[in-house]
């Protein structure tokens, strides 16, 4: 005997059936579990309702660890660093930040620890604007570090020479000087100009 394969429609009209009989089973149960013949007065009293805290919302003060207003003092000196352009030092008070998240009790807290940087640093914010008084650091433009490898400018050295140059290499103008290891070299020819003795 061969199947038939059941077409959509069918099996809509299959499901209803069944959803319909199985509301009726329901209201059948309730009406055979749920009382008889015991009709009871309705009750005059009124019960206030019950007030409940949720530790998934704000947390009390108690709540707060040490590693929370740790994060958020980070936070706040991340923010003022950002606000004179010290990008270095804002970037490394969010890790701090972070790093005091993970550290914390407050699992609400801990959370604040993943994600994107821009976003974790954003998200820790909110939390301690919302949760914790923190006071913002006054913070001052940070010095710009020294190049460690200073660029020789020509015009510094005496006579219009380049301190440090490659034996052979083209350079201009003709007649210029400068020194490898020591030993002075000119730029010229004879054809295009090279560093020579």
């Amino acid at each position: 005997m061969a199947q038939q394969e059941s077409s959509p429609k069918d099996m809509a009209v299959g499901c209803g059936c069944l959803a319909v009989l199985a509301l009726v089973l329901v209201s059948c149960s309730a009406v055979v579990f749920g009382g008889g013949d015991d009709e009871k007065e309705p009750s005059t009293s009124f019960t206030s309702p019950t007030v409940s805290v949720s530790d998934s919302a704000t947390p009390t003060m108690a709540a707060i660890d040490e590693s929370a207003r740790t994060m958020c003092a980070q936070s706040a000196l991340a923010a003022a660093h950002h606000k004179v352009g010290n990008y270095d030092e804002e970037s490394d008070a969010q890790s701090e930040a972070a790093m005091d998240a993970l550290g914390s009790s407050v699992p609400e807290v801990q959370r604040l620890a993943f994600g994107p940087a821009d976003t974790r640093s954003a998200r820790i914010q909110a939390w301690c604007r919302a949760n914790v008084r923190v006071k913002t650091p006054k913070v001052k433009k940070a010095a710009p570090t020294p190049d460690p490898y200073p660029t020789d400018d020509p015009s510094d050295s005496d006579g219009g020479g380049v301190s440090d140059v490659r034996p052979g290499a083209f350079c201009s103008p003709g007649g210029a000087t400068g020194t490898w290891r020591g030993r002075v070299y000119t730029c010229k020819g004879p054809g295009q100009n090279r560093w020579r003795r």
